[in-house]
Parts: structure tokens; C-alpha cells; sequence
């Protein structure tokens, strides 16, 4: 079959016209601008309220795209006009807009006034390329520009999230169209994005890599005095296997297009609908601890937009994330209730989702619960309005407004057979800072991290990675002086994929002068801190009935001592009564006696530590 590239050009208006830059004649066709409005923005920005806006193309201006077989590319150039809005202020009169190409995958919306307003990003782009056919631009991330905020005199604002944008264009295609072999979107592979090749075939292996968190986003959650915590994230597949990405309760009979019958009238590969899954932990570094403060639900995928691709041209959205290419999720999706559930049903070894009893399937009668129009997808239900923000990252401002400390987000895509969890990781710094009359803003103050939190130079030469038959997780293990030549040990153990949780911490040495003991996990009630077991020659950490350190989340302990640190045991319990495995770590500890310091060679790092499975 002959790969084509094809250059199209959308032209918003009706009848016919002439031809547009000399990229050949396009059919004139019509379409849409909706724009969901965050209302807390448009109050600060002295705005009129409102929910949604719908704009209509008008005549003038053209986009042009660039499309290879039949797949959407990037853009190109161009502006197009839209009317028909409401005037939201002195600022934001949306009669008459501008929407113009920023970037290959990026818009620019101007008012009336031709004032610069919006940043419109991170969307997710599919297309019909048949005569008449649409070009969709969902999920974009809707921005404050520095434009606008300067105007209106509030610097602060640029960069905050204002709401969402969806776009529906009629598109058509050239006629001058040229070879795909004289272009350099063709990198030798264009067959690639056809015929999927598994993880479960040989010598296929699935490594998905977190390769940017582009935005942090914080906006008020429904309880007053407390606040989300939302990244946009980008991934990309850098395995030698594609990656099936489908929707929950997806088939053979609603998505044809990708979900390959397996024979037994379910999805190939893994005879079920898998797809990626993505979470988010905050952290914050104060007085020297490291501490989990927040976590947040799973974000259930369900298209990739296969862009930036390596191997091929761009693949195209899709239930597939295809070799070489690139996939983002916007803040806005990552945020949305219909598209979260909670993490407990997750396995995270296997990367399955237990669907009966879920967000999804409440009855366990193996139908979808919350259905969107048309079953594009299973939706998760909305959740108690007393718990609306049960699934998100949510922390109380007073943290946001603390200056003496630092912060850490970490996004992890989870995907089943992935051969690398810790490169499906990212984290980022970020700082807190006022913006407008009570809002806050995220900004980055270093840059992107692959990896865990834990694998950041502040922290990798004190921990261990523990792989196991039970899972994957690292423990971090310090020691500093104190005051009167005692010293303070901190601990912190990350549960990434062990299931059946952690539900001890143990240590063995004198603990007579044991002292300023602290227990800290990802929840802010003290309800949920494990139980202190403080004996004669033994400090343990017991977890309250239900609750274990599940996957996904931290825990981080610390006490004074005037004993000197050596290397030795540390046992750490895996909650699976009543007969519970455990795993042994040599680490940074108090000696059994003192004196031995010189012994050691201590001079106030951390000791090299190693890590073996014991059954005792």
C-alpha cells in the first residue's frame, strides 16, 4: 500500500474558496470551539461566571494539518475565527475570538480586542480522513498567559489552569499530496502503527519511560481550607513491544478497530481490557525527613495519542501505544472524578484492575455502571458528594504556605509486563506560590527526574531497592548528629508493587535512651500511624488492622539515640497472616552497644547497603 503524506487545510466558513498558501484546494467546512471555564479563575480574573462556552467558526482564516495516511501529524500554521461568545469582563470579551497556531500542538486564543488570553495545550487529536471527516482536539488544558495576567495586573496568574477546550473542525484532503518516501516524517518503519506486536510474543518486551511532568497544577478541592494537587505527564514507549492501552469493558464488539479478538471474544494480548494507569504522590523534605503527604487516586487510561514517534511517523491516537511514540495526559483529565478510581483496586504486580465492585462495576454484574454516550467509554461513578475529592492528591494549605520546606511530586505509569518500573517514574521540585486573591501556583524549581523520588541525588545513596517474589520496593535508611553527641535515624520504606502491604518495621538494639520517636505516612490523621512497640532491646512499628503500607505509598520514621550507627538488620514484615514473610535489610542502625563507632568507619554517611529474602 502506498504510504502518502497529505497536507490539509481546514477552512472555517461555507461555500468554497481559493486555494489557500499553495498547499493545494481544501474544501471549506465549518466547526466549533467549547470551552469549560475553571469559575474560581474567572472570579479572580473579575470575570462573569460561567460553565461552559461554545464558539462557532466564522468566515476567514484556514489551519493547516499535516496528515499521513489518513493520520493526524501535527499542525502547521495558520489562525481561524470564531464568534458567537458571551463578554465575561472588561478583559474577556469572547464575541469574536482568534484561535491561532501556536505550535505544532499548540493554540493561541485572542479576544475581541486581540489580546492573547488563553494557552491552549496538552490535547489528545484524532481524525476521520474521509471527505467531510473531523478533526478532534479534546482535553486541552486551558492556560492564563502572561499576556493576560499582566493586564489585568496580576502577574501571579500567568500559567494557571482557567479550564478545558475541546475542537471539532470538518477537514478535507489535498489533491497535490506527495510520497511518503520524500518526506521526513517517513523514518523507515511506516508500518509499524498496523499490526501490533505484544509483550507476550517472543522476544517483545514492554518499557515505558516518564520522560516529562510539563505542569503541576493546584486548585481549591471542595473542603474549605484544603487544595488538589494535579500534573500533566508525558510518557514514552521505549520498549520493543506495543502496549495495549484500551478502556475499561473494552471488546471485540464496541472497539473492532483495536481490541483484536483473542479468540474467546476478548482483547489480545492478555485476553482482557488492559490498559496503563497512571498515580501521583506528593512529598515534602523538612528538618531533614523526608515525609509521603499525599497520594492520589488511579488515573484509568484510555487512548494515546502516538506522537513524536521514533520508528515511524506519528501512529495517531489510538487504544494502542505504539513503539517509539509519545503519550501525554493534561492536568484537566488527571483531575476529572469519571476518569479516577481508587488505588485498592489495583494489583500492582500484575498491573490488573479488579472490576467487580469497582468504580465500574458496583453490582459485579460484568456491565459497565456509568457508560458515556454512545460507550466511548466506561466512566467511573461519580463518587459521595462528601467525598468528591476522595480520589485526588489533596493537602491543607497551611503546607502550601510553609517556606521551610521543600516539595517533591512523583507520577508512575503503571503498565502490566513492564520490564522497568523505576523508569516509568518521574518527580519534579516544585514551589508553592500565591497567585491572585486566593489561589496557588506550582512552579518547578529544578528540572524533570526520571525516576522515583528516592532515586533523586538527595536521597540515592541512602537507600536500597528491594526486589523480591512478593514485589518491588525501596528503603531509605540516614543518620545525623544531634545534639549532646546523640544522633537522630530516620527511616523511610516505599511500597512500589508489593500488594499484600508492609505491616512492620522492626529494629534490635538497647533502646533505654531511645527519644523523640515520630511515625509519619501519607495521611494527616494520626488515627491511621502504625503502633509504637518500644521494648527493652526492640523499637518496632506495627500497622493498625487495615492499615498496612499498601503500594504506592510511604511510610518514614525517625528517633534520637546516643548510640553510634553500624551496619545491621532491619526487618520489615509483609502483611500476610498468619504466615508472614520478611524481608531483611542491611542498613544504617543503632550499634548493640556503644564504642563501636571506630569500628565502623563511620563518618556520617550511610553505610553501603545490601538486601536479602529471609523467611524468619
Amino acid at each position: 500500500m502506498r504510504k502518502l503524506l497529505i497536507l490539509l487545510t481546514i477552512c472555517l466558513a461555507s461555500g468554497q474558496g481559493a486555494p489557500v498558501r499553495g498547499e493545494g484546494v481544501g474544501i471549506l467546512s465549518t466547526g466549533r470551539l467549547h470551552l469549560e471555564f475553571d469559575s474560581q479563575l474567572l472570579a479572580e480574573l473579575g470575570s462573569s461566571p460561567v460553565d461552559t462556552v461554545q464558539l462557532q467558526s466564522k468566515a476567514g482564516g484556514a489551519i493547516d494539518i499535516s496528515v499521513v495516511d489518513g493520520r493526524f501529524q501535527h499542525l502547521i500554521g495558520g489562525s481561524s475565527r470564531f464568534g458567537g461568545g458571551p463578554r465575561l469582563g472588561s478583559l474577556l470579551d469572547l464575541s469574536t475570538t482568534r484561535l491561532e497556531v501556536a505550535s505544532e500542538r499548540e493554540f493561541m486564543l485572542r479576544t475581541a480586542s486581540g489580546l492573547a488570553a488563553f494557552r491552549i495545550q496538552m490535547g489528545q487529536f484524532t481524525m476521520d480522513p474521509s471527505p467531510g471527516g473531523m478533526l478532534k482536539g479534546v482535553h486541552f488544558d486551558l492556560r492564563v498567559t502572561p499576556e493576560l495576567a499582566h493586564v489585568h495586573g496580576t502577574p501571579g496568574l500567568a500559567g494557571r489552569w482557567a479550564g478545558s477546550a475541546h475542537l471539532y473542525l470538518q477537514v478535507s484532503t489535498q489533491q497535490d499530496a506527495f510520497a511518503l518516501g520524500d518526506s521526513p516524517l517517513n523514518k523507515g518503519q511506516s508500518s509499524i502503527c498496523e499490526t501490533p506486536v505484544w509483550p507476550t510474543e517472543d522476544g517483545a518486551e514492554a518499557d515505558l519511560a516518564m520522560i516529562d511532568i510539563p505542569n503541576v497544577d493546584v486548585r481549591a478541592a471542595t473542603t474549605d481550607g484544603f487544595f488538589t494537587i494535579t500534573p500533566s505527564a508525558v510518557f514514552r514507549n521505549v520498549g520493543t513491544a506495543d502496549i495495549p492501552w484500551f478502556q475499561v469493558f473494552a471488546s471485540p464488539e464496541n472497539d473492532p478497530q483495536y481490541c483484536l479478538d483473542d479468540g474467546t471474544g476478548a482483547c489480545q494480548p492478555y485476553g482482557n481490557d488492559q490498559q496503563g494507569l497512571l498515580v501521583w504522590n506528593l512529598y515534602r523534605l523538612k528538618d531533614g525527613i523526608l515525609r509521603q503527604v499525599g497520594a492520589s487516586g488511579v488515573k484509568h487510561a484510555f487512548n494515546s495519542v502516538n506522537q513524536n514517534c521514533t520508528l515511524s511517523a506519528d501512529c495517531g491516537s489510538g487504544r494502542i501505544a505504539w513503539r517509539g511514540c509519545e503519550d501525554l495526559y493534561s492536568a484537566g483529565t488527571n483531575n476529572r472524578n469519571d476518569f479516577l478510581g481508587p488505588r485498592d483496586e489495583i494489583q500492582a504486580r500484575s498491573v490488573r484492575i479488579e472490576r467487580c465492585g469497582s468504580v465500574f462495576d458496583s453490582d459485579c454484574d460484568d456491565e459497565c455502571d456509568n457508560p458515556s454516550a454512545g460507550f466511548v467509554r466506561c466512566l467511573a461513578s461519580t463518587p459521595p458528594e462528601s467525598m468528591l475529592d476522595s480520589r485526588k492528591l489533596v493537602i491543607p494549605e497551611y503546607m502550601l504556605s510553609d517556606p521551610t520546606a521543600r516539595y517533591f511530586l512523583e507520577t508512575w505509569y503503571l503498565v502490566r509486563d513492564d520490564i522497568d518500573i523505576r523508569n516509568s517514574m518521574g518527580h519534579v521540585e516544585i514551589e508553592f506560590s500565591p497567585s491572585g486573591i486566593s489561589g496557588w501556583t506550582a512552579p518547578q524549581t529544578e528540572d524533570f527526574v526520571q525516576g522515583p523520588v528516592l532515586s533523586n541525588p538527595l536521597f540515592a545513596s541512602h537507600t536500597s531497592d528491594i526486589s523480591s517474589d512478593f514485589g518491588e520496593a525501596v528503603f531509605l535508611a540516614s543518620v545525623e548528629p544531634a545534639n549532646d553527641g546523640r544522633y537522630r535515624y530516620s527511616y523511610s520504606l516505599m511500597n512500589f508493587t508489593v500488594d499484600k502491604g508492609f505491616d512492620l518495621i522492626q529494629l534490635r538494639f538497647p533502646t533505654s535512651d531511645v527519644d523523640k520517636i515520630a511515625f509519619r505516612n501519607a495521611s494527616l490523621a494520626t488515627t491511621d500511624d502504625w503502633h509504637l512497640d518500644l521494648q527493652p532491646e526492640v523499637i518496632a512499628w506495627i500497622a493498625t488492622p487495615g492499615g498496612q503500607l499498601r503500594w504506592g505509598q510511604m511510610i518514614s520514621m525517625s528517633f534520637e539515640s546516643s548510640l553510634a550507627p553500624v551496619e545491621g538488620s532491619i526487618i520489615m514484615r509483609i502483611a500476610d497472616k498468619p504466615s508472614p514473610d520478611s524481608i531483611r535489610v542491611l542498613a544504617v542502625r543503632p550499634a548493640a552497644a556503644a564504642g563501636i563507632l571506630a569500628a565502623t568507619g563511620f563518618e556520617g554517611e550511610m553505610v553501603t547497603t545490601t538486601v536479602f529474602l529471609t523467611t524468619d
